[in-house]
């Protein structure tokens, strides 16, 4: 069972207390540049569909409109606090208050690229497994409205300290799940942030030969 109350809650304190700032969605380091530049890494976003699945005050559309990109974005967040402070700062923008991915489900439109940023954490549930379980089947939801790419990221087990009520999860754990229940095609990113990771899952294999690149004169041609 998980509490969603609890954690609105938290969210909705630091909103009061900090306002529209990194502070208010739990991030007092910022650095969502970094994160964006590590999950979206050789994803073409230009004229995609991308759902900021947690979009808390909107950070994914700061960094895509920084980079000059025209995508057709949607902010979906439990937070109905967020979602009216999001739509004063960028009317022309769709934001949705949801309860859960289920709520997208529900609406029937699909995405190119899902993005989620920072929204596992924390716990919904103070029981692990019940919490990564809540996790994983949300991903699962996600992923069935994803046409080509899914992002997220995590905290790390392979720390020296961890937050009170934080969810850190082992690499291995959701690398396993994002392979068994989303698409073997999965790349795993934990060399940027010294307590986060991420995951970027895609339903095709990605690959490219760098123009410049040239057969090796030992190598026989097929």
């Amino acid at each position: 069972m998980v509490d969603l109350e609890r954690v609105r809650k938290q969210y909705r304190t630091a909103f009061h207390t900090h306002g529209r700032s990194n502070s208010a969605v739990l991030t007092p380091k910022g650095r969502y540049e970094i994160r964006y530049r590590h999950m979206l890494a050789g994803v073409d976003l230009q004229n995609k569909r991308v759902l900021d699945f947690g979009c808390g005050l909107a950070n994914l559309l700061v960094y895509l409109k920084s980079l000059g990109l025209d995508c057709e974005y949607t902010g979906a967040d439990l937070l109905d606090t967020f979602i009216a402070d999001n739509r004063n700062f960028f009317p022309e923008e769709k934001f949705v208050v949801i309860e859960s991915a289920d709520d997208l489900l529900l609406e029937g439109k699909h995405y190119d690229v899902a993005v989620v940023c920072g929204v596992f954490n924390i716990m919904y549930s103070l029981d692990f497994d019940k919490n990564f379980d809540f996790v994983q089947k949300t991903l699962e939801r996600i992923w069935s409205i994803t046409d080509s790419i899914l992002a997220v990221d995590f905290l790390s087990t392979l720390v020296d300290f961890k937050v009170d009520d934080a969810f850190h999860v082992a690499p291995t754990n959701t690398l396993e799940f994002a392979q068994s229940k989303l698409s073997r095609f999965v790349r795993l990113d934990h060399n940027y942030l010294p307590y986060e990771y991420c995951l970027t899952v895609r339903k095709d294999p990605h690959f490219a030969i760098p123009e410049s690149s040239e057969r090796p004169s030992n190598r026989r041609e097929l």
